[in-house]
């Protein structure tokens, strides 16, 4: 596996990031992967625009957001602390396995 690009963009508020970061440690360790992970405060709605940040936190790997059906909203803003969905329950950061998915998905 290529050695991926991971960003890991916040806003201030929102500390959740900190437990994303957690998880995206967790998910190369069990890979097997050395990466460096760019963590990134968006304190701008220009930023925002820019990153397409769909809220805090959002994790990009290869530029690609773990839920990319969810940049074709258009919803990029400062507003919101992110939750997600995974195997029916809510989280307010992406959990281990959603990382593993999006990291297995970038295998070259």
């Amino acid at each position: 596996m290529k050695r991926p690009k991971i960003q890991l963009l916040h806003t201030k508020s929102c500390h959740s990031y900190k437990e994303a970061l957690v998880e995206i440690r967790r998910a190369l360790k069990e890979l097997g992967l050395r990466a460096e992970v760019e963590v990134t405060m968006v304190n701008s709605q220009e930023k925002a625009q820019a990153y397409k940040f769909l809220g805090s936190p959002t994790i990009k790997i290869d530029g690609i957001d773990l839920e990319p059906e969810l940049e074709a909203t258009g919803n990029f803003s400062l507003s919101a602390c992110r939750t997600y969905l995974h195997e029916g329950s809510l989280y307010h950061y992406p959990p281990k396995e959603m990382v593993l998915k999006a990291l297995e998905s970038v295998r070259i």
